[in-house]
């Protein structure tokens, strides 16, 4: 993708170009009435080259390459300062016809525009001045009975005529740096902020599966009637296997998130009922946190409703992902769970949240538990 500098420079030298050729084509016959007074050949030789190298950027500017473009830009400047140069010693008579002032004081501006696009302001600027001084000398020399104030006249129009346009291009290629600048922060700023939330998700991710897993899988250790050691051994497997980075970027079918929420409830006795469109699929990390989370229910459910009846409803669209996880236990007060409990708060609400979700619980002493978690595709979190 080209940068604002770019386009802007591109679009200043096609100008330019278009610009040199409505100049050729309305200056061309004053030119030719010049070349009789200058050494045969050479005056139409140099006129021809001056132009087709600012008439060629019309037609060049959108297409080729920048490097390209400023060595066209480039070589008109000089062939039009050798022009100014030698405009004295390639005359054969000591007067233009009808005191004319030369052709390249028409034209002095598109040679200024030309460096001051192609080339660092220093140099554009001297430029402008040599040539505005050059262009003032050989209309003296070219019809010294007009005397010096028409030459000093004509130099100064050059040079403030000139001076405005350098200014407008300078101005023009800087807003494209600033442009581009602008866009170099913010798209800076975008992946800083990307990574402070894929870094905030990663947190909350091993925070929940150190309470999870990990805390889970000591607390069996330290039982005297607990697992055996093969049983902790594969345990342990399992918890390391949690630990590894979530594939974010493959999506997940619906079908298939529906299974691995079922494989989570590790043969305990739920009520399933489930609706997936067809064709829903969810982003790898956001299945993730649904199969942590609604694995964290289920347990819960299981460790500490006490309920006879536990169902799991889960919902797949287009749209998004709801999962229900439900009991006739006995309930808790969510509100007042201490706040070192991560069962709940980080395993559950923080993680579907980290993950561009939403968790919510109903529950209440004697009326049950009801974990909704719930994801909408492109909702803003």
């Amino acid at each position: 993708m080209r940068s604002a500098q770019e386009r802007i420079r591109r679009i200043l030298y096609t100008s330019l170009g278009i610009a040199a050729l409505a100049y050729t084509l309305l200056g061309v016959a004053d030119a030719s009435a010049q070349f009789a007074v200058l050494l045969p050949g050479w005056g139409a030789l140099d006129y021809i080259v001056t132009s087709a190298l600012s008439v060629s950027l019309a037609f060049l500017g959108p297409i080729a390459p920048m490097r390209v473009l400023a060595v066209i830009a480039s070589a008109h400047c000089a062939a039009f300062a050798l022009t100014v140069l030698f405009w004295v010693p390639m005359m054969t008579q000591t007067t233009l016809p009808d005191h004319a002032q030369p052709w390249t004081f028409g034209v002095v501006t598109i040679a200024v525009s030309a460096a001051a696009i192609a080339w660092p302001p220093v140099a554009a600027w001297t430029y402008l001045v040599v040539t505005s001084v050059a262009t003032g000398v050989v209309r003296y020399a070219a019809a010294q009975e007009l005397g010096w104030v028409s030459a000093v006249q004509d130099g100064l129009f050059a040079m403030t005529l000139s001076a405005i346009v350098v200014a407008i291009i300078r101005v023009s290629r800087t807003s494209g740096r600033r442009l581009d600048r602008a866009w170099m922060r913010a798209r800076d700023e975008v992946a800083r902020e990307a990574g402070e939330a894929s870094a905030r998700r990663q947190r909350v991710r091993t925070n929940a599966l150190i309470h999870d897993q990990v805390l889970s899988l000591l607390f069996a250790a330290a039982r005297q009637s607990g697992p055996s050691r093969d049983e902790l051994r594969e345990a342990a497997a399992s918890t390391l296997h949690a630990f590894a980075p979530v594939d974010s970027g493959a999506d997940v079918s619906g079908d298939e998130l529906v299974a691995r929420v079922r494989a989570g409830a590790e043969g305990e006795a739920f009520d399933w009922w489930s609706d997936v469109a067809a064709d829903a699929c969810v982003p790898g990390e956001v299945a993730a946190a649904i199969l942590e989370a609604a694995g964290e229910a289920m347990r819960n459910s299981v460790a500490h409703a006490g309920a006879r009846v536990r169902g799991v409803q889960i919902v797949v669209s287009s749209t998004g992902v709801r999962v229900v996880v439900g009991d006739d236990g006995r309930g808790f007060v969510p509100r007042r769970v201490a706040a070192d409990r991560l069962g709940v708060r980080v395993s559950i609400i923080e993680r579907m949240r980290a993950a561009g979700g939403d968790a919510h619980v109903d529950s209440a002493p004697g009326a049950g538990t009801r974990i909704v978690l719930e994801w909408t595709r492109g909702a803003d979190r």
